[in-house]
């Protein structure tokens, strides 16, 4: 016997359902008697298999708690941080001290002639105001002079640090000696040819002034061709903006007209369609009536008992006569009614409609056409780079090359002028290059006889130092005398103040200030000395906190850095910050914190992560990889280029995505490759 799918589940579905029951039974049993069930581990094999089992699990739990504390002992951990944008904070602390800045002196070298004498003692002045006027000649007789005195310094700073004694310069003096004199006569020579070439470079600034302007006319009538050019190509696409409006305009009433036309067509041919079935309905209704009438007729004729009289046959003959008449009208009405007249009049209008449409859109088609056309040459205007075929820039360009034709001209003419001039001075250069020549002779020859015992060594440092001073000053005052010259003669209050004292008519005396202000732009300063890397970090205007006690209290102002000096013999800047008021002490110590913002960076990070690899700047940063094991967590190296840094942060350049998971601290050391687990 076979049995089915069906049959087996419905077999095991009873057999399972049995041995259910059969279990059911015996637990009820069991429990009525009190009976206890028998134990799962009957036998001491199942017993001692199930200890087993159990011992094995135990010990797998045991092992794998052993393996993930030695995991996380050998593992590093491991804090990270994502790149994100900011700005760094550069802090310096300058210490040094307050002064009092009562007045300011204005030195000038010895026998300047003083012209005129324009301010007078009281007078209050601005920054920038005149003060008196020199001697232009004499200004720059002692600028030459101080040149070839910062010369001569340079030279023997030069020679002093090779360990040279003021004694040992005997023979170095008399070479400068020489290239002094020559250097004179090599001024004298400049100065006989320098008016000539002076009015040449008038003339040549003229020349260049003139190109420059008709250079700058070129680019305006560019400009304005350009603009022309725009503004015709904007009025042609505004006009064919409103040409397209009007069609569209147009298009729309036409349309609308035929439209009409059309429905009064079509209403008309509606009512012919119902005149046409009136007519049909009447010629009915007569007919009907005509056959009432001729049966009716008939009847009365026809009619033996009783017999109809005269009258009533009349009058039916008079509804039969009327009834024909009917019919005759009836037809005449379906006649009229089958002329189609308004069928046509609709397949008309309809056929005009079609041909208005067609024509508006094509009218409609050709103004937007025309638009983009219009469109198209305001770009093209708009993006129009060649423009020297408009009228205005032909003009200016044929105006620009008569001024640069004029200009060359005049180069030529200031070259041939200096042709004469480098001849002569040539030879008093060569005479120069002679006299250096023998200095340079003179410097070997005793450099030979220099003396190494420590005293000398110890003169020449400090003969060093007074010839670095002597130059520091005259620099300053080479400086001065170049700002006079600048201002044709005239000497200038540098800040504002009150004019205490001014030199009367005649000539400057050596250590002597020409003019005295009493100072009005401030009271006090703040100095301090730094390094030259520091220095070099700081700029005029920075603005700071300056901190300082008085009367034993401390207190604290805003301030910022007005002069920034040049480095002193130990390599120290001195740095100086006007302050404001009066609630300041002379000679109190004070400190000066500044903190200077950098720009806006995009990737910013802590400085602890960086880091060095094999002479590269790197940083580390955590990817994760799903293993069997599950995620496994490592450390890769991405070079980057160091912007800039503060003391907490950094701003880098690198391929860095901003959700990666940067290394920014370590439990132990890692490298590359490493596994890490990163903090939670």
């Amino acid at each position: 016997m076979k049995f089915n799918l069906k049959d087996k589940l419905k077999y095991g579905k009873s057999f399972i359902e049995e041995k259910m029951s059969e279990k059911a039974r015996k637990e009820r049993e069991m429990l009525i008697t009190g009976e206890k069930p028998k134990h799962f581990f009957s036998n001491f094999q199942q017993r001692t298999a199930a200890r087993l089992f159990a011992g094995f699990f135990v010990m797998i739990i045991l092992l794998t708690l052993i393996s993930r504390m030695a995991t996380s002992a050998t593992v590093a951990t491991v804090e990270v941080q994502t790149v994100k944008s900011g700005v760094l904070t550069q802090k310096y602390t300058l210490s040094g001290s307050i002064q009092a800045q009562d007045t300011l002196d204005i030195f000038l070298p010895a026998d300047i002639g003083i012209s005129n004498v324009i301010a007078k003692a009281g007078d209050r002045v601005k920054a920038g105001d005149e003060l008196l006027s020199v001697n232009l000649d004499g200004v720059l007789t002692k600028s030459k002079q101080l040149k070839n005195e910062i010369q001569i310094l340079d030279m023997k700073i030069s020679s002093l640090s090779n360990g040279l004694s003021d004694v040992d310069l005997s023979l170095i003096s008399s070479a400068e000696i020489k290239i002094k004199q020559a250097e004179q006569d090599y001024e004298r020579i400049e100065k006989g040819t320098q008016i000539s070439e002076q009015r040449t470079e008038q003339d040549l600034k003229d020349a260049q002034a003139k190109y420059d302007e008709a250079l700058s006319n070129l680019e305006k009538a560019k400009q304005t061709a350009k603009k022309r050019i725009i503004e015709e190509a904007t009025k042609n696409v505004e006009t064919a903006e409103k040409a397209l409006s009007d069609a569209k305009y147009t298009q729309m009433e036409a349309v609308a007209s035929a439209r009409n036309a059309l429905q009064t067509a079509e209403e008309s041919l509606s009512k012919e369609n119902e005149g046409y079935h009136n007519a049909v309905s009447g010629l009915r209704n007569a007919e009907e009536q005509y056959r009432a009438a001729t049966e009716h007729l008939a009847n009365l004729e026809f009619q033996t008992n009783p017999l109809a009289s005269e009258e009533e046959i009349a009058a039916a003959r008079a509804a039969v006569d009327s009834a024909k008449a009917q019919i005759e009208a009836a037809k005449k009405r379906l006649d009229d009614s089958l002329k189609g007249w308004a069928k046509e009049e609709v397949q008309r209008a309809n056929d005009n409609l079609k041909r208005v449409e067609e024509r508006q859109n094509q009218l409609v088609a050709q103004a937007e056409q025309e638009l983009l056309n219009a469109k198209d040459e305001l770009t093209q205007a708009q993006n129009k780079s060649d423009l020297s075929g408009e009228t205005e820039v032909t003009t200016a360009q044929t105006a620009l090359d008569t001024a640069q034709t004029n200009l060359k001209t005049i180069t030529r003419e200031l070259e041939d002028t200096g042709l004469s001039k480098e001849e002569k001075l040539l030879n008093a250069q060569r005479e120069i290059e002679n006299a250096k020549i023998e200095l340079e002779k003179a410097k070997k020859q005793v450099e030979k006889q220099v003396k190494t015992d420590e005293q000398t060594k110890n003169q020449n440092r400090t003969e060093l130092l007074q010839a670095e001073s002597e130059r520091r000053e005259k620099q300053k005052m080479l400086d001065n005398l170049q700002d006079i010259i600048s201002k044709n003669g005239i000497v200038t209050a540098p800040i504002d103040g009150t004019v205490k004292t001014i030199s009367e008519t005649g000539t400057t005396q050596e250590n002597t200030a020409v003019v005295t202000l009493s100072r009005a732009d401030m009271q006090f300063s703040f100095s301090s000395e730094v390094d030259q890397e520091t220095a070099e970090k700081l700029s005029i205007g920075d603005i700071g906190k300056l901190e300082y006690v008085v009367g034993g209290k401390s207190n604290s102002a805003e301030t910022k850095i007005t002069a920034i000096g040049t480095p002193n013999d130990e390599g120290k800047v001195n740095v100086i910050a006007e302050l404001d008021g009066k609630d300041f002490v002379s000679g109190g110590s004070a400190r000066l914190k500044i903190e200077k913002k950098s720009e806006q960076y995009q990737m910013v990070l802590p400085v602890s992560a960086l880091r060095n690899s094999d002479g590269k700047t790197v940083v580390l940063v955590v990817r994760e990889e799903q293993t069997v094991m599950g995620i496994n967590q490592t450390v890769e190296e991405i070079e980057v280029t160091l912007k800039e840094q503060d003391t907490e942060n950094m701003a880098i350049d690198a391929v860095i995505l901003p959700d990666d998971r940067v290394v920014t601290s370590s439990s132990k050391p890692i490298q590359k490759g490493d596994n890490v687990r990163v903090k939670s």
